[in-house]
């Protein structure tokens, strides 16, 4: 506006990704409801029920978490990964059920309001800068598409690049995991390094052994915890308990 000598312009509207969103769909008026966190929580909690050796608020709490990026990443229930290990399962069933649930109250949670503003269609055509995002996920580009705005991203850069290895077996690319963890640390590339594992249940134990011996013990997490039954003092006491028998 200055560079065409202008002395007084529009101020632009600008607002949070998660305010302008909510705008959009204040003015839309959709006949659903979006239930308050409150009645979120109690939903999951009722489809989670009585889990034993659980904490019934903080499974509920992550599933509602797991349930929201399956959402924003459009990730869908029928995805065969969700069969691999015994947690992604039982999710999945909570999962169905919550959405049944979503259906039979016409509820709108916060998770989906992109998804239904692109379904909406709206076309506005305006201009839309956007500022500081790292990465758009799946439905904020859906959004973007659904409403045929012009979008402008200044400034981005490339999140990062990608490499691919192969090698001869899973030990060797186990132990190369580890060595490349050791060098991104002591490089100061990076404070803290992440490591995702295909079967980390069967390979937990090599996995461990090679990053302890690669890194030391107190420096590194596995997510995966050993189950109940493998922990020396509950698997002596099922011992003592079969002996009884």
């Amino acid at each position: 506006c200055q560079s065409r000598g202008s002395r007084v312009w529009e101020t632009p509207l600008i607002r949070a990704w998660p305010d302008w969103v909510k705008e959009s769909i204040d003015l839309r008026l959709p006949d659903v409801v979006t239930p308050s966190d409150f009645a979120e929580r109690r939903a999951w909690l009722r489809i989670i029920g009585d889990v034993t050796l659980l904490d019934r608020a903080a499974t509920a709490a992550s599933a509602a978490q797991a349930w929201s990026l399956c959402q924003q990443y459009e990730v869908s229930l029928d995805h065969p990964d969700f069969g691999v290990t015994e947690d992604t399962a039982r999710f999945r069933e909570w999962a169905i059920a919550f959405e049944e649930l979503l259906a039979k109250n016409r509820w709108l949670p916060v998770a989906r309001w992109e998804r239904w503003l692109a379904e909406a269609g709206e076309r506005t055509g305006r201009e839309v800068w956007l500022e500081g995002f790292d990465e758009m996920t799946p439905a904020q580009k859906r959004l973007m598409r659904g409403m045929r705005t012009r979008v402008y991203e200044p400034g981005l850069v490339p999140a990062g690049t990608v490499t691919r290895n192969t090698y001869p077996d899973t030990r060797a690319e186990i132990q190369a995991a580890a060595s490349w963890a050791r060098t991104q640390l002591e490089d100061g590339a990076a404070r803290s390094v992440g490591i995702v594992v295909q079967n980390l249940r069967g390979l937990r134990a090599e996995v461990e052994a090679t990053f302890e011996d690669v890194l030391g013990r107190s420096i590194f997490n596995i997510s995966l915890g050993l189950p109940l039954a493998d922990w020396p003092i509950i698997a002596d006491a099922l011992r003592w308990l079969r002996a009884l028998d």
